[in-house]
């Protein structure tokens, strides 16, 4: 779509002669009117003209536009619509966007009037006369589509001259209806009404009718509204797939939204500021499925909308509350609760815990995030029975998620209870102390790992896998097994069993929160990556999980040159030396810090030796970084300024005392460089680029 902007009349009407062809024109202009040539663009089906205040009319020859489809005013000085408008009359969508109209005018209302094909009006603004729009409507017959939104005059009783529309599809009235408490009834009772938005009014109450004449609204939006309950009329709306509401308002799990069979699409807020929360609001629209399909009472889904609004805490639960929602089927759930469990049973809080030995007998029941057919493996080794059903011959019961009875089972013979960190846990108890051996447990064991884990070889990688998994020490190395997760080259072919040998391991050993952002989608290595974007994300997992920022960094580096603005902002002194000392190795002496909008150079970098060549170009530097003269083996410097922060400084004249400096490039604009005499004793040459 042609779209600039004009100051001039002239400028606006030739680019209009240039164009008389074109279907679609948009125009931004601070001219007060429209050049009479508008009216010879024949083709013309879609305009939208962006005007400024002095706009307040349109030529005669405007009329002319008679296969105009769609027009869109924007600002401007209208008190009315112009009169020319009314000789559309193939128009079908007109949008008046933040227009001045007076509330006493009733001209453009009668145009309204003769617009008889119009399918759509889009109204934002304050000055829109509600009775005197709703008088016409009426006979707008083919309206499909009507918004408004912020328009005053919302008092109640001017919404009983709502009109029934009969062909009215989709009622958008955001911030109009903010003077009620309650939903205007006339508005249920619209017969074709697919889309219904009433966000950010502040209503309290749905005031739906006892028999709601509407039966195909599809999608309903409530958010930004105080509905603290969601009445069991709403069932009536059979065809509902879509519905936004706010979380914050609705107080008690809302039974009815599982009487929608079509309901697909659920929203309970939009407020995504926290992440953690954020992942609270996916959980709790999923909820809503599985409470349909495994019919859980009502006590138990109060509890559970509880604990996911944040009302209530699982530490603050008792131990039936917390085992019955291990019952749940939302996984992420499942895994803070079995973090509870597993915190209690360590206390002792269930009972005296047992160690796991030659000849103990365990039952696993529910489902675990490794595999049972490793673990039945592992306790073979060592002699410890697995068994199917609960008796007087088992000592240990393991719970997973949906363990159904097993706790009671579990109290009536006396059997210590495990979760399956903790049956991991009693495992490495048995192993043969591999960690304690110098073989196993040496820096230099756990380094060649780590080279494992770091090898561009897909077969290299996954014996460092099966070594870590074999050996039980995998939370030595979570930060190298969340890199290999999330690294998009291990997503496909061969790749593919390392991506999801990785994520079995940080299910098994990692925590809530580090199995949580899994989910994100947010890249670490990636061809279109930037260094912030890197920044930003290193910043969301470390702050998060835990994780080891130096070995992230360090290895983003390597595989891709990024990591370095984490780095320089975050790392801490040694971190930061040892990681520029890395870069140094792989760059062969070349410390790059090229465009990463420093304002000062970190002093840790002074205390790296042998930087070579050192780049410094396009940062924010006021002044020439003093840190510059303490590279002691420096040879070559890059110092190109940025256009944002460019002017006329000195050229700093210590830098030809320097004595292993041989080159300097840089850009031009310093006063009192050196001449070429100055340089050559200085036996250092400056060359200007």
């Amino acid at each position: 779509m042609h779209h600039k902007y004009f100051y001039s009349y002239q400028a606006l009407q030739a680019d209009i002669l240039d164009n008389l062809d074109a279907e679609e024109y948009t125009v931004q202009t601070s001219t007060s009117l429209l050049p009479k040539e508008i009216g010879e663009m024949k083709q013309l089906k879609s305009l939208r003209i962006i005007s400024s205040k002095q706009m307040t009319g349109f030529p005669d020859e405007f009329k002319k536009l008679t296969q105009l489809e769609e027009l869109s005013l924007e600002f401007g000085h209208f008190r009315e619509l112009p009169p020319q408008v009314a000789a559309l009359t193939n128009l079908k969508r007109l949008r008046l966007k933040y227009l001045k109209f007076s509330t006493d005018t009733i001209n453009t209302w009668f145009l309204l009037n003769q617009l008889t094909n119009l399918e759509e009006i889009d109204i934002t603004s304050l000055y829109v006369h509600l009775p005197n729009l709703f008088s016409v409507l009426p006979n707008l017959t083919q309206l499909k589509r009507l918004a408004l939104s912020f328009t005053s005059n919302t008092e109640a009783q001017i919404w009983k001259q709502f009109p029934l529309l009969p062909n009215l599809e989709e009622l958008i009235l955001e911030y109009v209806l903010s003077n009620l408490e309650r939903v205007p009834q006339c508005l249920w009772s619209l017969p074709k009404l697919r889309i219904l938005n009433i966000q950010n009014n502040n209503l309290v109450d749905l005031n739906l009718p006892n028999k709601i004449k509407n039966t195909v609204l599809e999608e309903l939006y409530l958010l930004g509204n105080k509905i603290a309950t969601l009445p069991d009329d709403l069932a009536q709306l059979s065809k509902l797939n879509t519905l936004k509401v706010s979380t914050s308002s609705v107080e008690s799990f809302p039974n009815v939204l599982l009487k929608f069979p079509h309901l697909e699409k659920l929203s309970i807020s939009r407020r995504i500021e926290k992440d953690h929360f954020y992942y609270r609001l996916l959980d709790l629209e999923r909820f809503f499925k599985y409470a349909k399909a495994d019919q859980y009472s009502d006590k138990y889904k109060s509890v559970v909308f509880s604990v996911l609004k944040n009302k209530v805490y699982l530490k603050k639960i008792g131990k039936s509350t917390l085992l019955s929602l291990l019952e749940c089927s939302l996984k992420t759930l499942q895994e803070e609760v079995l973090e509870e469990l597993t915190a209690r049973i360590k206390k002792g809080s269930f009972g005296e815990r047992k160690p796991l030995k030659k000849g103990s007998k365990v039952v696993i029941k529910g489902k675990l995030a490794g595999r049972v057919s490793e673990i039945r493996a592992k306790l073979s080794n060592y002699e410890v029975l697995l068994g199917n059903k609960i008796n007087a011959t088992v000592t240990h019961v393991v719970l997973g998620s949906k363990p159904k009875e097993a706790y009671v089972l579990a109290q009536q013979y006396g059997c210590a209870l495990l979760t399956e960190q903790l049956l991991l846990d009693e495992i490495k108890e048995l192993e043969p102390d591999l960690l304690e051996n110098d073989v196993v447990r040496s820096e230099e064991q756990l380094n060649n790992i780590r080279a494992l884990l770091d090898s561009t070889d897909n077969s290299n990688i996954q014996l460092g896998l099966s070594l870590i998994q074999a050996g039980g020490i995998a939370k030595h190395f979570l930060t190298e097994i969340f890199l290999i997760y999330k690294n998009p080259k291990n997503r496909k072919g061969i790749g593919a069993k390392i991506h999801k040998q990785a994520k079995r391991l940080i299910e098994q050993h990692g925590n809530s929160t580090l199995k949580n952002v899994l989910k994100r989608r947010l890249e670490l290595v990636s061809s279109w990556i930037n260094e912030k974007t890197v920044e930003k994300n290193i910043r969301f997992y470390c702050d998060r999980t835990g994780l080891d920022p130096f070995i992230l960094v360090k290895s983003l580096y390597k595989a891709q040159k990024v990591g370095v603005l984490y780095a320089l902002h975050h790392l801490k002194r040694q971190e930061k030396i040892d990681f520029f000392t890395l870069m140094l190795q792989q760059e062969n002496g070349k410390l790059l810090l090229r465009d990463y909008d420093l304002e000062t150079l970190p002093n840790e970098l002074t205390e790296i030796n042998a930087v070579k060549i050192l780049d410094i170009s396009f940062n924010r530097f006021t002044s020439f970084p003093k840190q510059v003269y303490k590279f002691s083996e420096l040879e070559e410097l890059h110092y190109f300024r940025s256009y944002s922060t460019y002017r006329a400084i000195h050229f700093p004249k210590r830098l030809l005392q320097h004595k292993t400096l041989q080159r300097i490039y840089m850009n031009g604009g310093m006063i009192g460089l050196p001449s070429k005499e100055e340089q050559k004793r200085a036996n250092c040459e400056i060359i200007i680029k």
